[in-house]
């Protein structure tokens, strides 16, 4: 009971600053605090040195984020059927000394990191993060936190706990999102930019923009349709049917122009093929999450700041109206 009782004090203490989590070792603190507005968490490392002049750093990392590692992620493994144990142990026997598997990695270019590791000594774990030195950008600044599993529980069962009205109100959110764009469906299909086309979770407007459901033929193009004696089509009977545009299959390597972002479940790009045509690219959530966690973070890392980056899809091409869209099928 007494132990139940400090347990108790002491978590309302560290709720006082409004953290989840906080620990110190002899060199290095950290502390958790929520940023839900963001959906975001906030890790804040302290180092003790002499009359405060410590360095101390900050890396916000996201809660949730379709097709990205997340805390959530991390807190689901620590908390469920010992997957988090299972990982670590596969990665201690594969002689990983840093993070692998729970891994996050932010900042502009990638410099910056979070994560979990088996510790050096064999028992437990520790917190790595990594920044580089402002004052010596080709150095590092490097935070070790050796923690227990136990710590790492307390830590996703608060978070767990103090995330679940934020996620009922996301949830809320979806709802009405889906409802607004079942309703409004027919009138954004008519918009001309594809990436104002709302979609749900099957994607269902992103197929009725590429199979040209639901979009009025206009008298011009039909004209035009009706004086050719054939059309390129992935399926005879989708030819027929909209003769106005064409679909069919490819595949190809492209160089990112230009990353639109991620919405509604999709994420977006301009892209240029070898030849240096123009596209306007579309990855489902559904084809992205078959990539692995770190190659996801490192494909949205690198389409977001290199310029030089290039990678290879199957794809299924849509022309419509002029605009030519690429839905990825394959990455």
């Amino acid at each position: 009971m007494a132990k139940a009782s400090r347990e108790i004090s002491y978590i309302e203490e560290q709720m006082k600053d409004n953290n989840l989590f906080e620990l110190w070792t002899q060199k290095w603190g950290v502390k958790v605090y929520p940023w839900y507005s963001a959906d975001k968490i906030k890790f804040s490392f302290i180092e003790k040195g002499a009359e405060g002049k410590g360095k101390s750093f900050e890396i916000y990392m996201n809660t949730q984020k379709d097709g990205i590692i997340c805390f959530d992620d991390w807190a689901y493994d620590i908390l469920h059927d010992r997957r988090f144990e299972a990982n670590m142990l596969a990665e201690a026997k594969s002689g990983e000394k840093y993070p692998v598997g729970y891994k996050f990695i932010t900042g502009e270019s990638g410099e910056k990191s979070i994560g979990i590791a088996n510790a050096s000594s064999g028992q437990g774990y520790c917190i790595n993060a990594v920044i580089p030195d402002s004052k010596d950008p080709s150095k590092k600044i490097i935070a070790n936190i050796p923690v227990r599993f136990h710590d790492l529980r307390k830590l996703a069962e608060r978070y767990v706990r103090s995330y679940e009205s934020r996620k009922e109100e996301l949830e809320q959110t979806r709802r009405t999102a889906e409802k607004q764009i079942t309703e409004s469906r027919l009138k954004y299909a008519n918009k001309e930019n594809p990436q104002d086309i709302p979609a749900n979770k099957d994607n269902s407007s992103a197929k009725t923009f590429a199979e040209g459901k639901g979009l009025e033929k206009p008298k011009t193009e039909e004209k035009n349709a009706a004086n050719k004696s054939t059309t390129t089509s992935s399926t005879s009977a989708t030819a027929d049917q909209n003769p106005k545009k064409e679909v069919k299959l490819g595949e190809g390597k492209f160089k990112v122009v230009r990353y639109i972002g991620e919405k509604n479940n999709q994420y977006w790009l301009e892209a240029i093929d070898k030849g240096g045509n123009p596209y306007l690219i579309c990855i489902t959530n559904s084809i992205f999450k078959n990539l692995p966690p770190e190659k996801q973070t490192e494909f949205v890392r690198r389409a977001e700041t290199d310029r030089n980056f290039t990678f290879n899809m199957s794809y299924v091409e849509a022309t419509v109206g002029g605009k030519t869209v690429l839905n990825c099928s394959k990455i």
